[in-house]
């Protein structure tokens, strides 16, 4: 008799950055950067993949 085989999951992240470079008051610099992460989980058992959008998450961050 043989057991089944474990299921096997993975993980990928994706990461969109974009970032803005404007000018703000009294002609200072400012750099505007924003991440999205969206992480995915897949998982292999009995013959098919389950993907799973796991939650995301953003990121902004100010440098004057």
């Amino acid at each position: 008799m043989t057991s089944a085989p474990a299921p096997v999951s993975w993980k990928t992240v994706a990461v969109q950055r974009q970032e803005v470079l404007r000018t703000g008051g009294e002609d200072e610099l400012i750099k505007e950067a924003k991440e999205i992460i969206q992480p995915m989980l897949y998982t292999a058992k009995d013959g098919r993949v389950e993907v799973q959008q796991l939650a995301s998450s953003s990121t902004l961050n100010l440098l004057v």
